[in-house]
């Protein structure tokens, strides 16, 4: 029986595939068609990897398969390149289960413009998201501006703890 991030792991790989197959055009069931005109890359200092671990008070009690399946730490990638078609990528992956989600992004002053971020949970699988970002010595905190999941799993992962940057 495939558990919940079994499940979105697989929506991402048949999402990215779809949309290296088809291109970027279509149809789109985020809420949020456009990109704004004035994002641009990731500055050189917030391209990396960070880690955190997540604390029990982190995860709610009615919290979904993937806060409460495998590890607590947590691996976020932040690249400008080498996500579908050499694009930018905002990897999130669970340090023993794997990826979660993988999701374009584009950067607005210190916002983080998440494009058809994933959700396993309600009528939608993609949405466009925002975090707040502030970057300290290595530690990148993260907060939320705009995330319409109802699951909130990546909104737990990113915005409970702070991150440490690796390289």
């Amino acid at each position: 029986m495939a558990g919940p991030l079994t499940i979105r792991r697989g929506l991402a790989i048949g999402a990215s595939a779809m949309i290296a197959a088809g291109g970027c055009g279509g149809s789109d069931d985020s809420s949020d068609k456009s990109a704004p005109a004035a994002e641009g890359k990731a500055p050189p200092q917030l391209v990396g990897a960070y880690t955190t671990t997540l604390k029990p008070g982190d995860v709610p009690a009615d919290a979904p398969g993937e806060l409460t399946s495998g590890s607590k730490q947590w691996k976020l990638t932040i690249a400008n390149s080498g996500g579908v078609d050499d694009g930018p990528v905002f990897a999130l992956a669970n340090g023993e289960l794997g990826a979660l989600e993988n999701p374009s992004f584009g950067i607005k002053d210190d916002v983080i413009l998440l494009h058809r971020e994933e959700c396993a949970a309600g009528d939608k699988p993609f949405y466009e998201n925002a975090y707040r970002y502030e970057l300290s010595g290595k530690t990148l905190t993260l907060t939320k501006v705009k995330n319409g999941c109802a699951d909130k799993v990546a909104e737990t992962i990113l915005t409970s703890e702070g991150w440490t940057k690796a390289n």
